[in-house]
């Protein structure tokens, strides 16, 4: 709409001193400008490509930096090409809900009336990166940023003493109807109310995140003993069901105990989560259930290669030193799980792994031959190198909207070269751990033409306080995102774009004001200089004639031609 002084006033989505400009998408911003920051614990405030990207003015899209993603830019990158075919791309928002119900917990329980069972997940998360930071949620039995490595199978150190198993007790109060059991994500198949130990145990064989049973076949090549993620599932003994006092079913009306045992997966491992959705019970007066609780833990090490052998990321295998360490099925026999967990000649173990004891990183346990490793370094025999730790940038929260408190390798957001020590990081993401949100800029921070400031120093430089408690859990931030605030004449996320001049509108006489290229052309961001419409000049920066490329001056009317 053109107002009485020749002024356009633009539709939504339009701006520019003729409106033939488009704005683009606004998102919550990754580092605010310090201008938009105006009070303490401010921040992330609405920003037009969410200060992660320039705005195409012809089209009205944003074109993203590098690591980032979405309308606005509002997320980090990452889909099923980065992820590698082997996870998902997920906001922190949405693997918080997908936590394992039975993960940290001593006890669950669920009633028939409850409808769905654990609808309530661990934990939430909402803080302001909940739905912007993204990342690959890998498939079971891989890791790493993009979900590129494959775990090693994990075992129990045989020279260590610990034999106990963990055992879980459930308890079934129920008649009719069935219930099912969840464990690790996969559930199994309904199991009716009277069902045998023995019909529990199958059901439960049949999980692929139940670590199979090994030892019940013959011991094979090691070299073709690679297993897949999480062990392929054998007919060994991988988990036991007992009812107490004699009983034969799985559920009874006034209850039924039962003990699994699992003889396979070792160290802390997940409750099973019980589903009563379909139990029934005759008397009216009770509400069938199921509920299952800790009975015992665990003292055998889940360890990766059995603390006996090095781990190849890139193919899942334990390089075991077959002279002295091979396949183990758990109990310090020979068996399938490809773990390094069993002394294939004990007599010839004499000492430490190494051409020198620990490879001379390490001091060498006389009794056990195990290498106790010093501070940089890892491995049965100390031979590789650890890499910075930092704060978890995708990880499940550990309270209501925390998330970043655990510290992980690299931060979880770069890959750790085991020759060097040095950490190899994510797009956008720097610092030795890998622990810093970069500035943008293509050949330097900022391009050359701003200061990288945290968001801390972001606040500060408008006069306020981003974090003023270490426990605030919104702006946990404050020194891990950084962002630019620009030189004079410089704007833009990255500070590569030039303002131009400000000038006053020479039509609007009765004010005085200051305008972009006088609001009486268009700013060439990339140059800085205004490109004038139609009828209007460089001014003196009075209204008058001059060498100010501003657009400031009226140009007079052309005579007409007779």
């Amino acid at each position: 709409m053109c107002d009485a002084w020749h002024v356009c006033h633009c539709a939504d989505t339009y701006q520019g001193a003729d409106c033939s400009q488009r704005t683009c998408p606004y998102g919550p911003a990754w580092a605010d400008h310090p201008e938009q920051i105006t009070g303490d614990g401010v921040g992330h405030q609405p920003a037009e490509c969410s200060r992660r990207g320039v705005c195409d003015r012809l089209g009205g899209t944003c074109v993203c930096g590098v690591g980032f993603e979405g309308a606005a830019c509002e997320r980090r990158a990452c889909g099923p090409l980065l992820c590698t075919g082997r996870g998902v791309c997920r906001s922190l928002r949405e693997k918080a809900l997908r936590r394992d119900l039975g993960d940290s917990r001593s006890s669950l329980s669920h009633f028939h009336s409850a409808d769905p069972p654990f609808s309530a997940p661990v934990q939430t998360y909402s803080a302001w990166d909940a739905t912007m930071m993204h990342g690959c949620d890998c498939d079971k039995g891989f890791w790493g940023p993009n979900c590129e490595f494959v775990e090693c199978p994990r075992g129990d150190d045989p020279y260590t003493s610990g034999s106990r198993v963990v055992q879980q007790m459930l308890v079934c109060m129920g008649d009719g109807g069935s219930v099912a059991l969840s464990f690790r994500g996969a559930t199994t198949r309904p199991l009716a109310w009277d069902s045998s130990s023995a019909t529990v145990r199958a059901a439960l064989l049949e999980l692929p995140t139940l670590r199979g049973g090994a030892g019940d076949e013959a011991f094979g090549d090691q070299r073709e003993m690679l297993p897949r993620p999480l062990n392929a599932q054998l007919t060994g003994r991988a988990v036991s069901v007992l009812y107490d006092n004699g009983a034969t079913t799985l559920c009874a009306a006034s209850g039924v105990t039962a003990v699994i045992q699992f003889n396979q997966d070792f160290g802390d491992i997940p409750l099973l989560v019980p589903d009563a959705t379909d139990l029934t019970h005759s008397s009216i007066i009770i509400s069938p259930s199921l509920a299952v609780a800790l009975k015992q833990t665990s003292d055998k090490e889940d360890a990766v290669c059995s603390n006996r052998g090095l781990c190849d990321p890139l193919s899942g295998r334990c390089a075991c030193d077959g002279e002295f360490w091979g396949s183990s099925d758990g109990y310090g026999m020979r068996g399938s799980r490809g773990d390094c967990g069993v002394a294939v000649n004990l007599a010839s173990i004499t000492g430490c792994p190494g051409d020198i004891p620990c490879n001379g990183h390490g001091v060498c346990d006389e009794e056990t031959f195990a290498c106790g490793c010093e501070e940089g370094w890892r491995a049965a025999d100390c031979s590789e190198r650890t890499c910075p730790y930092g704060p978890a940038w995708y990880a499940y929260p550990t309270a209501t909207d925390v998330a970043h408190v655990n510290r992980e390798e690299c931060s979880g957001m770069g890959t750790c070269d085991r020759t060097l020590g040095v950490c190899f990081c994510q797009d956008g993401f720097s610092g030795a751990a890998c622990d810093v949100l970069a500035c943008p800029g293509e050949t330097a921070p900022c391009s050359g033409h701003g200061q990288c400031l945290t968001m801390q120093q972001l606040a500060q430089a408008n006069g306020f306080t981003y974090r003023s408690t270490p426990d605030d859990a919104y702006t946990w931030d404050a020194d891990a995102v950084r962002g630019c605030r620009c030189d004079e004449g410089f704007r833009g996320y990255d500070c590569s774009l030039r303002f131009c001049p400000f000038g006053d509108d020479p039509l609007t006489t009765a004010v005085v004001d200051s305008k972009e290229c006088s609001g009486r052309g268009l700013c060439d961001e990339t140059t800085g200089t205004c490109v004038c419409v139609e009828g209007f000049g460089s001014s003196d920066g009075a209204g008058k004639k001059g060498e100010i490329q501003d657009c400031g001056f009226k140009l007079p009317l052309s005579a007409p031609v007779i």
